[in-house]
């Protein structure tokens, strides 16, 4: 079923991410009887169940995060591929990280259905029910999924005293976000500014590896050649109706543009849809540019322009009104500081 026009979109996260709180779950999970005192060890995401001594872990890792999280959970769900991305990219470059997953489930049997899309390590669930109070009152959670980064004195890092924090910052940055600190996020949000303020479509519109736009055909456009044009980003979806018909309104106003001021403005798509067939589709219907479906750069675009909803036209540089004859057919996002933009 297709979301109702002019959905809220989040950059942080799928849009189906709404928080569920650890409340429910206590309601709703059985409590363990008390047990003589707690494990020393998590179990590995392997058949056999091996276990891993948390000494072991302190010893070897610089970054622990806690997980809390449900198989019952939907926005548990959705967040889980994102962590792991960005959990095996940074066990890929070396980087010393580690998740302990702290089960919300309501059985063993949901436990690992949850744990088998996971490769970092879980506090076994037979002792999940009495280590999952005291963590969630000693971490203050309210509300699942929760990211918690610990220091090896199993302290919150940086001021991160919420892990409701970390897992937006890994829903906005991704790989990026580590070592998940208050620090890091500062930096982050600074390169934002940077981006937003600075001028420069390569930084903004590219990335280390693409230094191009693409057509509908899938031509490469470099983006040096957008350098001193008037730019639009178009923030639409093929399963929003509403961007059907603007697009049509659009492509008038593009296609006039294009005989009364040859050269001096384009417009990029930036694609909110769910898959590359959608926007494949999308696309057909365009006259103009676009960011590529598999590029990070989408994402990148809703956060540093703050893109709560489609559909959107944001404008890059001249005021675009003066040029268009119907400016009532583009209703815009602000840009914060407007200035020319150059391709480098």
């Amino acid at each position: 079923m297709a979301p109702p026009p002019h959905r809220a979109f989040s950059s942080s996260a799928p849009t189906s991410l709404a928080p569920t709180t650890v409340a429910a779950a206590r309601h709703k999970c059985p409590t363990p009887s008390p047990r003589p005192s707690p494990k020393t060890t998590v179990v590995s995401p392997s058949c056999d169940d091996q276990e891993v001594p948390l000494s072991s872990i302190e010893e070897r890792t610089a970054c622990i995060c806690l997980f809390f999280s449900a198989h019952w959970c939907r926005p548990c769900r959705s967040f889980t591929p994102t962590l792991l991305q960005a959990y095996t990219a940074l066990r890929s470059a070396g980087k010393s990280v580690e998740i302990i997953f702290v089960s919300l489930d309501r059985d063993e049997a949901s436990f690992r259905d949850h744990f088998q899309g996971m490769s970092w390590l879980a506090v076994p669930f037979d002792a999940a029910g009495l280590l999952r109070q005291k963590l969630c009152v000693r971490f203050a959670i309210e509300r699942i999924p929760t990211l918690i980064p610990l220091s090896v004195s199993a302290t919150p890092s940086s001021g991160l005293g919420c892990g409701e924090d970390a897992v937006r910052l890994v829903g906005e940055y991704g790989v990026d976000a580590y070592p998940f600190s208050a620090q890091r996020r500062r930096e982050l949000e600074s390169m934002d500014d940077a981006r937003r303020g600075g001028g420069r479509l390569q930084e903004l519109l590219g990335c280390e590896e693409r230094d191009y736009v693409i057509s509908a055909d899938d031509i490469k456009i470099p983006i040096a050649d957008l350098a001193g044009k008037t730019v639009g980003l178009y923030f639409g979806a093929h399963w929003c109706p509403p961007c059907h018909v603007f697009t049509k309104q659009l492509k008038e106003v593009y296609n006039e543009l294009k005989i009364l001021r040859p050269g001096s403005f384009e417009v990029i798509f930036v694609s909110i849809d769910r898959s590359k067939g959608e926007f494949q589709a999308s696309m057909s219907s365009m006259p103009w540019l676009a960011i590529p479906y598999s590029d990070a750069a989408r994402k990148k675009l809703t956060r540093i322009f703050a893109v709560k909803g489609i559909l959107g036209l944001l404008i890059l540089g001249k005021a675009l009104k003066t040029d268009v004859h119907r400016p009532e057919l583009l209703p815009t996002y602000a840009c914060p500081s407007p200035a020319p933009y150059s391709a480098r």
